[in-house]
């Protein structure tokens, strides 16, 4: 997985308080992404700190990010 790392890779994250702040948005996105492609490569083009992008892993997308 590739996403912005280093300082912007922050404490909060690592702990998963934005992940299930917005679990259920990012889950809506992918079951929507999911009608067209079930799996393989997402690119995150303005990936932040990468909440988006761990949704979509845990769904089973192989997933590089960018911000």
């Amino acid at each position: 997985m590739s996403h912005t790392s280093g300082p912007a890779k922050s404490k909060y994250v690592r702990e998963g308080k934005l992940h299930i702040a917005k679990s259920s948005l990012y889950r809506a996105i992918l079951d929507r992404i999911q009608i067209h492609k079930p799996r393989g490569l997402l690119l995150d083009v303005g990936s932040h700190v990468g909440g988006f992008l761990l949704s979509a892993r845990e769904q089973g997308f192989d997933v590089a990010g960018i911000e």
